[in-house]
């Protein structure tokens, strides 16, 4: 299946993905992840005003499309 450079081979690992959920199980390591980045980002000993950029960093890192 994965021999050789047919044209539809990445659509066939693509959907192999998928069939194995392999993308929901991604997002749903993205999203503790960023909960734990989070909570560790709240246990600072900093004003919260200072602790703002680096939270909007970071969710803006895991939610971009590129």
């Amino acid at each position: 299946m994965l021999n050789g450079n047919a044209a539809d081979k990445v659509a066939r690992v693509l959907q192999l993905y998928r069939d194995c959920k392999i993308d929901e199980w991604a997002i749903a390591q993205k999203d503790l992840f960023l909960n734990d980045a989070l909570g560790y980002i709240e246990e600072i000993a900093v004003l919260a005003k200072r602790k703002q950029p680096l939270k909007d960093l970071a969710l803006l890192l895991v939610k971009r499309d590129y």
